[in-house]
């Protein structure tokens, strides 16, 4: 029986691809490097900033004084930008009302850095009662290790058949593997039903309201 639904943020519950591409984007002109079109960073994200910085950085001139300085850039800007565009797909404010009308409780669990994390979530999300909300900690290596995933079910006595992960990429799909949890992912995120598929995800779905179903099929079969 699913009693927890665990989600990533960005491409799940948030298209923020254009405001951290511009942030990034800003943070690379700023140090005199090449930047992207905005579209292409849907294959960078998903690891965290510090991965994104070294796949967006050519490797011929990637070092660690050059990252650190691309990485403070980033975090000023996209602190005062992380609005600019960013919104909440369409079905996922029905989807988590109907989550509280079952009585099934929420998370979000992401790469962000923790402090982004807690900002968007309680800016778009202010009328929702999630159980948890992580980014980036310290102490807590990023997913795909399950440490956090698994400590935040711990904590709040959650077994592992009762929790659900969802996602939009490979990484959230290891993520929810590593910790022996179902997986969901989302075909409307920045990665596609290809990565998802291939990845070898059991459920995914083309809308979020679509959850409801994948949920009653595992409590049924299981």
């Amino acid at each position: 029986m699913i009693k927890l639904c665990v989600f990533d943020l960005d491409g799940t519950l948030v298209n923020s691809l254009y405001d951290i591409a511009k942030s990034m984007n800003h943070a690379l002109k700023k140090n005199h490097l090449e930047q992207h079109d905005l579209n292409s960073y849907n294959s960078f994200i998903s690891d965290g900033v510090e991965a994104l910085i070294e796949q967006v950085i050519k490797k011929s001139v990637f070092d660690d004084d050059l990252k650190a300085k691309v990485h403070s850039d980033f975090m000023k800007y996209y602190s005062t930008h992380c609005y600019d565009t960013t919104f909440v797909y369409d079905g996922c404010y029905k989807l988590l009302s109907h989550l509280e009308l079952k009585n099934i409780k929420t998370a979000v669990l992401s790469n962000k850095p923790n402090r982004f994390v807690r900002k968007i979530v309680k800016h778009f999300f202010p009328n929702y009662q999630f159980l948890e909300i992580r980014g980036d900690m310290e102490g807590y290596p990023n997913k795909p290790n399950p440490a956090s995933l698994m400590d935040m079910m711990f904590k709040n006595n959650i077994r592992k058949n009762e929790c659900i992960y969802i996602g939009d990429s490979k990484i959230d799909f290891i993520t929810a593997q590593n910790a022996d949890v179902y997986f969901c992912g989302c075909e409307w995120g920045f990665k596609g039903f290809e990565e998802l598929s291939t990845a070898g995800a059991k459920f995914i779905i083309k809308h979020p309201i679509d959850l409801l179903k994948v949920i009653e099929n595992i409590n049924e079969f299981y």
